[in-house]
């Protein structure tokens, strides 16, 4: 799921630090909740040019891969003395039927303009559990490949642009 760069900064092969974030939505949030796994609040561009700060955090991200299943889980754990909005976040679970959506986006520590190398992977929660010392989320990745499109009938009746003369 990432790509040959990214793989070479969380293994160690680049020089280059590499600051993973999250961005949660929902209808119920007043503002989005960004998060970075960093000691310092960060200021960081988005995809569209506006500039966010992104809270200190710690967490830790499981990434799918392609061949583990069809549905392409990921499963996020923050520890509970570490993030403030687990509260609000239990009671979007509990009580909305909406979905809360996730933005799953690295940058690099040296350059923190946009995104780094690869667009931001989108999911949506379908569950939380919270124990004592932690608060795990689940999601599942929002792939356009996964989008089910109607069957359409390529005739001259359906779209008369194809007629050749």
């Amino acid at each position: 799921m990432l790509n040959k760069e990214l793989q070479d900064m969380f293994s160690g092969k680049s020089r280059e630090t590499l600051i993973e974030t999250l961005q949660f939505s929902h209808p119920m949030l007043e503002n989005d909740i960004f998060v970075a796994k960093h000691p310092n609040p960060l200021e960081l561009k988005l995809e569209n040019n506006l500039t966010r700060v992104f809270q200190p955090s710690v967490f830790l991200v499981k990434i799918p891969k392609y061949e583990d299943n069809a549905n392409l889980d990921i499963q996020i754990a923050f520890p509970i003395m570490n993030f403030e909005h687990i509260s609000l976040l239990d009671k979007i679970l509990r009580t909305s039927s909406d979905k809360i959506t996730l933005l799953y986006r690295f940058y690099i520590l040296e350059n923190r303009d946009y995104p780094a190398i690869q667009a931001p992977f989108k999911f949506e929660i379908v569950q939380g559990m919270i124990d004592g010392t932690s608060i795990v989320l689940k999601g599942s990745l929002l792939l356009s490949v996964q989008t089910k499109t109607p069957a359409l009938k390529m005739t001259l009746d359906n779209l008369p642009g194809l007629k050749y003369e």
